[in-house]
């Protein structure tokens, strides 16, 4: 009988160190699944916190735009060009890129070859739809996977009528 008890104080001990360890294990796993959670709520509202900055840009340059200038003034553009690139290294934009309803570049601020080009393009497309665009290009390693490295975005910022 002895021998019999001695092995369920054996076996309930090891019950209860199992369930110990299991809990430990199920909470650590609870933390790191919260943690994650909140890595990418935060990825997101930085995402909507630089599209929302981009589209205060863009809205600050259709108001000086459409202000201020013409489309026959744009050709005498080193004052707006001053401008654009004291706001480009203050607000530490990758690439600004501004073109003319002909396709002319009138403003690249920063660009390089490839960020160029994909703006060019994105640019052009929202002159002829005459809605804003959102796209990602190049890719970068995010928290756990590959995600959009550049964000562009690109709008017309004057008015049909001029």
């Amino acid at each position: 009988m002895e021998l019999i008890k001695a092995g369920a104080d054996v076996f309930s001990k090891g019950i209860k160190f199992k369930i110990g360890i299991h809990l430990i294990i199920l909470i650590l796993l609870a933390m790191f699944l919260v943690d994650f959670v909140m890595l990418i709520s935060s990825e997101k509202a930085l995402l909507k916190s630089e599209i929302k900055r981009g589209r205060t840009f863009m809205s600050t340059l259709k108001f000086y735009l459409n202000e201020n200038l013409s489309p026959a003034s744009l050709q005498n553009r080193h004052d707006l060009m001053r401008k654009l690139e004291r706001v480009v290294e203050t607000a530490e934009y990758t690439c600004v890129l501004v073109v003319d309803t002909d396709g002319n570049t009138i403003f690249s601020g920063r660009c390089n070859d490839t960020a160029a080009d994909r703006s060019f393009g994105l640019a052009r497309e929202a002159l002829h739809t005459g809605r804003e665009s959102i796209d990602f290009f190049q890719t970068t390693w995010g928290v756990l996977w590959k995600q959009g490295q550049n964000l562009v975005i690109s709008a017309p910022v004057m008015d049909g009528s001029k």
